[in-house]
């Protein structure tokens, strides 16, 4: 089987998620029955914390935001980020669906796990069907 290559961009539907996740948050601090000092409290670290959100895995702006997905033969695959890449095979675990895939890696190296979710549109059509091929025909032990 032939490696393939696919770059992972930033996907709307991610951004839209987490956008209405905060805005959701933002509203329930709103509401509650407290002073406007205690609601500045709440809303600044979620501010706070939304904004590294969107900069991590939104806009993929972070040193450790993965890339690029190079899919190799026997479920193993290279997880590319800015710096370098990391190799890891992929879990029976992980799970596949026509709009997203949560894909989760184990890396041999750091005896630890890692895990990757990619919306449909963060990459173009035929890489994601290339992508949802390779997993029904791998071997995942």
């Amino acid at each position: 089987m032939q490696n393939i290559d696919i770059i992972i961009k930033p996907s709307k539907q991610f951004i839209t998620l987490i956008t209405l996740i905060f805005t959701i948050s933002i509203g329930i601090i709103l509401t509650l029955p407290l002073s406007i000092w205690n609601k500045i409290l709440l809303m600044i670290p979620t501010i706070l914390y939304s904004s590294r959100i969107f900069w991590v895995y939104g806009f993929m702006c972070d040193a450790h935001s993965i890339l690029k997905l190079q899919l190799l033969a026997e479920g193993v695959c290279r997880l590319y980020n800015r710096k370098h890449f990391i190799e890891g095979k992929i879990r029976a675990d992980s799970t596949v669906t026509t709009s997203l895939c949560l894909l989760r890696f184990f890396i041999p190296r750091e005896q630890k796990n890692k895990s990757c979710i990619l919306f449909r549109d963060a990459m173009d059509r035929v890489s994601y069907r290339q992508l949802l091929v390779w997993l029904r025909c791998i071997k995942i032990t």
